[in-house]
This record gives structure tokens, sequence and C-alpha cells, in this order.
């Protein structure tokens, strides 16, 4: 079992078994994680432990991600408490690590496709599934992320059913997924399920694809009774 520390660090590429981190409240406080969610990782983060009434909150997604064209193979995403991120030593080492490993994909990648006639921009996209620079619409197909509650039982991947809406966000409740917006960050999505979160870059086909997701989001179990 994965310990609360991260267990998955690009640089060794190294498969973990179970869960990136369990949740372990801390009375009615919430509990604050960062994660870094590889383009090209189509398991996303996991956290087990949620109970039903659980509060989920996503505090702010930055950075952006190629949904075309890459070449990068698999790098996998990692998550650790905000606590650990924030002291430093070897769980910020490693974090740091394989950030960067990202983020010189993605600049590898997008410079490979500068003034290629044939180009389509790698299709970049924000955590919230806009286009960067162009148009700036939103996409509905792939970019951005997915955040999928215990309901969901695992990732939900991009399909003719499972669709961003044009103007941005969207979901399904009884499914348990959403893709989170910029005006629903801080609101809190109550958990009715026991169970697993996983989030994940949204997509279908993540071989051609590059960078990553930065995303802060917190979980608090209120007090019962």
């Amino acid at each position: 079992m994965a310990s609360e520390e991260s267990t998955r660090s690009s640089e060794t590429n190294a498969v973990a078994f179970g869960p990136d981190i369990v949740f372990k409240p801390q009375k009615t406080e919430p509990c604050e994680f960062w994660a870094e969610i590889s383009a090209t990782d189509d398991s996303g983060v996991s956290v087990d432990n949620l109970k039903k009434n659980d509060e989920l909150r996503i505090i702010e997604i930055s950075g952006a991600c190629s949904f075309a064209k890459g070449k990068s193979g698999l790098i996998l995403s990692i998550i650790a408490a905000a606590t650990n991120v924030a002291l430093g030593g070897a769980s910020a080492a490693v974090w740091k690590t394989a950030v960067n490993s990202m983020r010189k994909d993605l600049d590898k990648h997008m410079a490979a496709n500068t003034g290629n006639a044939n180009k389509d921009g790698g299709k970049k996209r924000d955590g919230y599934g806009r286009e960067v620079g162009g148009s700036g619409d939103y996409e509905t197909e792939e970019g951005g992320i997915i955040v999928c509650l215990p309901r969901a039982r695992g990732v939900v991947y991009s399909s003719d059913r499972v669709r961003r809406k044009k103007t941005g966000g969207g979901g399904n409740e009884q499914g348990g997924w959403f893709f989170p917006t910029r005006s629903d960050v801080r609101e809190p999505w109550v958990i009715r399920h026991n169970g697993v979160l996983r989030i994940a870059a949204f997509d279908s086909n993540y071989s051609d694809n590059a960078g990553s997701y930065e995303i802060k989001f917190s979980i608090t179990r209120p007090k019962m009774g």
C-alpha cells in the first residue's frame, strides 16, 4: 500500500500498487493536497478512505497540456499532502524532479511543432479544458481535468456519452463525475458514497499527450450527530 508520501516518481517511473494517498481526517479541519496530473497518465491520482458526507473542494488548477502529436510515453502523476510539499526535504525534492520532467516534456513537444505548416498547435488546453491562445473555446472531447468521485468507481474517459459542455463544466451527478470550472472553485462537493477519489486528465487516447496540470484541493470530514 502506498504511504502518505507520493509513491509515484517520474524519475523512476516505478508503478506502485494501491492508492497514492489515504485520507486521514484531522478532526473537522480540511486536509489539503497538491497533485500534479500528467496528461500521459490515464489513471491520474487516487485518494482512498473517503466516506459518505465528506466534502471535497477544488481550490485551484493551473498549467497547460497538449493533446496532440506528443511522443513522450508514460509519465506518472504525483500527489502529496500540502504540508509535505511546503516543508521541503525528500518529498519536495521528488516533487520538483517529477514536475520538471513533465514541463520539460511539454516544452520539447511544443518546440518540435513550431513552424510545422500542418500543426494544430498541439491542442493546448488549460486545466478547465479551455484552449490556450487562439479562440479560447472549451474543448468538449479532451483536455482539462475530470474529477471522479467514489460513485464513478474509477476514471471516466472521453466517449460519445462523456463530454464537457461547450461553455465549460458539466458532469453526471448519478455517474459521480464532473469537470471543475473557475466559478465553482472552493464550493464543496458532498461525497455520497464510500470509496476512492480519482482526478485525471480528460481524454481517451493518452499516448499523444504532453505536460501536466497542478491542482490543489481539500477534503473535510464534518462532525456528524
